[in-house]
């Protein structure tokens, strides 16, 4: 695993929510749970819901994990963001 400036987090979070919505993931925020964040379903639709006040980082890695039961290999995804889910 490579180290990564927070700029670099911030950039990959973006990243990765645009292949959410690709996948047709919806992402929301909040303050109201105690664990940093998972997917779940709401009204039939999947959506990954992040503790509002972690770092980018751990946003990051939360979607990685959450995204590991799903077979992302015929979906484009730019090169950094790819090596980042497979790392």
């Amino acid at each position: 695993m490579r180290i990564r400036k927070k700029k670099e987090w911030e950039n990959l979070f973006e990243e990765l929510k645009l292949l959410l919505n690709s996948l047709q993931i919806d992402y929301r925020e909040t303050k109201r749970i105690k664990i940093k964040g998972g997917l779940c379903k709401v009204k039939g639709m999947k959506v990954i819901i992040l503790k509002r006040d972690i770092d980018p980082e751990e946003k990051c890695e939360t979607i990685k994990k959450e995204l590991r039961g799903i077979d992302l290999e015929p979906i484009f995804i730019k090169e950094d963001v790819r090596e980042f889910l497979e790392e």
